[in-house]
């Protein structure tokens, strides 16, 4: 094989590490805004005309209606991010332009799988539960079947914490393979056939 031009080794890094720090960059966006809008709707404690035989506080209700889009934004944005990672980091080890059988090779490409199982799981196996959680203790909190919407809440509130260390290892495990990835920018080594 041919080795590449450094044109095309250029165009493949930039990509490749253009969607990991949007990735990350999105990921603590979204985290931040998350972070300012829940306290900020708990101090107003607003009353929600939509949600007036509800009896317990509204402000939850009112921070997750602005976050939960967000969130979906962010969920989907990151699969198209994630994938185009996948493909350029395949696509430079093709090139021989990444040494995956490397120290540095092989902690980046387990960071970048690692990131995308905890997305993965996230987006199509915790996030569809709680979806329908929230959908159904919103729901009924409109109708003011309190008790129906308290069970609803609850488990959404159950499955938070584990939404929330998902989020986190796949923003930890996403910035790494971005750093491994500048890294090796920087420190480029001479471009190998895949077999050498």
């Amino acid at each position: 094989m041919p080795r590449p031009s450094p044109a095309l080794r250029t165009a493949l890094e930039a990509v490749h590490l253009g969607a990991l720090g949007l990735w990350c960059g999105m990921t603590i966006a979204i985290g931040a805004v998350a972070a300012t809008i829940f306290p900020a709707m708990r101090r107003l404690d607003p009353s929600l005309p939509d949600y007036a035989g509800f009896p317990d506080a509204h402000w939850s209700i009112g921070a997750g209606s602005i976050m939960n889009p967000l969130f979906h934004m962010l969920d989907w944005a990151s699969l198209a991010l994630a994938g185009i990672a996948l493909l350029t980091l395949a696509l430079g080890a093709a090139f021989g332009m990444i040494r995956l059988a490397t120290a540095g090779g092989t902690l980046r490409t387990l960071a970048l799988l690692c990131a995308v199982i905890a997305l993965g799981y996230s987006v199509f196996s915790l996030r569809p539960a709680m979806d329908a959680d929230l959908s159904a203790y919103h729901s009924a909190a409109r109708a003011g079947d309190h008790a129906t919407a308290l069970v609803h809440k609850d488990a959404f509130d159950h499955a938070h914490p584990r939404a929330s260390l998902l989020i986190a290892m796949t923003l930890s495990f996403a910035g790494f393979a971005f750093i491994a990835g500048a890294v090796n920018a920087i420190h480029r080594p001479e471009p190998t056939t895949p077999d050498s």
